[in-house]
């Protein structure tokens, strides 16, 4: 069973090219930036080998920084097999995204986050690549 960290870093701002940072435009029209880091390179994604035996992943996904950023849902594009699942952590900021790990299949989880703030939500989306181990 693989356990795997990713940080989500939210400013609400539009990014800079460059800087690291994705756009975003909330559900009232205002820029964000979003950066992930942690996962499988470094960035967000994730990587698991659904044939080395390890069985079922675990990917938690925090939203650090300011708290006014909370994970608010999380979609699985992609997500043939119905291979993930998803609940909150033990605060709103966390996500514990379920991989059965059992198929091939390359899957956005999408992180619908909410400002509290200005009551409003944005998406950011890295993926998930299930595949077999290279040989």
């Amino acid at each position: 069973m693989s356990n795997i960290n990713v940080s989500l870093d939210c400013r609400n701002w539009a990014p800079t090219p460059g800087d690291g940072y994705t756009l975003s435009t909330s559900s009232i029209s205002t820029s964000y930036g979003y950066k992930f880091s942690g996962g499988s390179d470094g960035n967000g994604n994730v990587t698991e080998y659904t044939d080395d035996g390890s069985g079922q992943g675990t990917i938690t996904v925090t939203s650090g920084g300011d708290p006014r950023y909370i994970i608010n849902n999380v979609q699985f594009i992609g997500d043939n097999h119905t291979d993930m699942s998803w609940t909150h952590g033990a605060a709103s900021n966390i996500a514990i995204i379920t991989d059965s790990n059992v198929d091939n299949e390359n899957v956005y989880y999408n992180v619908t986050v909410q400002d509290t703030t200005a009551n409003c939500l944005f998406i950011c989306d890295p993926d998930i690549n299930n595949t077999t181990k290279p040989r």
